[in-house]
């Protein structure tokens, strides 16, 4: 049927910006164990899953958006979406800049916690950190998907999303070292998200600028990871 066809065609591509690039993540791990160890894929787990936690909480608000910008749109049009996803943008920011400099600055006492000094504690720290500022960047493009969902128009994400993660393996592949590897992956997923974005961004044509708002929360997140270092150093000194 006519419906029938409509949804196949609507849910098809989120499908696809949802199922390939997990695939990839899975083919991400087999070449990280055949070219640099079975451990290798271990470590990436580990650091990868905690990586994401951040992003995970901001998961549910992106998920709410869906149907939000749906009832939006068809009440106010172009300046009601436009609203929604600057407001969006802002809680999104707000919650996902600060909180990753906080977790990013005590990475090394929350691994110590988690871990307690275990062997491949170091390589798990490089992922945990790599993949906490890699998700919290890309994450930002996340209310322009979810606008474009709730807007019917999922192809973009469908096609550049599963593109930056075939280049992430193609890249991991040829790297030289585990590190290059997963500093690739995670790179990959970040332009991704910001040429997702801008794709967007340029078809929307939504009636409203987010990028002033985004640099003063990110500033306000830099100078709260400068307070922290400038208290610790402090009370250092104090103790010595």
């Amino acid at each position: 049927s006519g419906l029938a066809r409509e949804f196949a065609r609507f849910a098809g591509p989120i499908q696809a910006a949802t199922f390939l690039p997990q695939a990839a993540d899975q083919a991400f791990r087999v070449v990280l164990g055949a070219r640099f160890g079975a451990g290798m894929m271990g470590v990436y787990d580990l650091g990868c899953r905690a990586g994401i936690v951040l992003r995970s909480f901001a998961a549910a608000l992106l998920v709410a958006m869906v149907p939000f910008g749906t009832r939006e749109h068809l009440a106010g049009g172009d300046a009601a979406i436009g609203r929604l996803y600057r407001v969006t943008v802002k809680y999104i920011s707000l919650f996902l800049l600060p909180s990753t400099a906080l977790v990013l600055y005590h990475s090394r006492a929350l691994v110590g916690l988690w871990l307690g000094g275990s062997p491949g504690s170091e390589a798990v720290l490089f992922v945990f950190r790599v993949f906490l500022v890699a998700t919290a960047l890309a994450g930002l493009s996340g209310p322009m998907s979810m606008i474009a969902r709730s807007l019917g128009m999922p192809g973009a994400e469908a096609v550049i999303v599963p593109a930056a993660s075939a280049a992430g393996l193609v890249v991991a592949g040829v790297a030289g070292s585990a590190e290059q590897a997963l500093a690739a992956f995670g790179l990959t997923s970040v332009v991704g998200a910001l040429v997702l974005w801008r794709w967007l961004a340029l078809k929307l044509a939504l009636p409203v600028r987010v990028l002033p708002q985004v640099l003063a929360v990110a500033a306000l997140a830099a100078a709260s990871l400068l307070l922290e270092f400038v208290i610790d150093a402090g009370l250092a000194r104090v103790g010595a």
